[in-house]
């Protein structure tokens, strides 16, 4: 099964970095850079993980995330992406809802353990 991923920052070399990683790693992607495409996006794209920044305008990641949550989706690993790694961060994101937690940049080796992981975790649900 290829896994449909939403990655949404607002910085466009970031999105489109992540979005390659993950293309390398034969995923579905779409990229999204604003909060309104995003809860759009996934609506119509159905992830499987979103793959949020945290520092974003208008409306910061745990407000996406809250948003996303709330919505009629099927079930999706919600993941923060940030370059702040504080405790305290990682804490506000457990407490959000977020599954995990990856510090930017993120590697593809880092990619590649968490779409182990997952489909791993997804299969021995099914």
């Amino acid at each position: 099964m290829q896994p449909r991923i939403l990655v949404v920052d607002d910085l466009e070399d970031g999105l489109q970095m992540l979005g390659a990683l993950l293309r390398q790693l034969d995923c579905r992607v779409m990229l999204c850079s604003d909060s309104e495409q995003c809860i759009h996006a996934a609506s119509n794209f159905l992830p499987h993980v979103v793959l949020l920044d945290l520092a974003m305008p208008k409306q910061d990641g745990f407000e996406i995330a809250q948003k996303l949550l709330n919505a009629d989706l099927p079930k999706f690993e919600l993941i923060a992406l940030s370059g702040y790694c504080e405790p305290e961060m990682r804490e506000r994101c457990a407490r959000a809802g977020f599954s995990r937690f990856l510090a930017k940049p993120v590697s593809l080796e880092e990619l590649q353990a968490l779409l182990s992981e997952i489909g791993e975790r997804s299969m021995a649900v099914n």
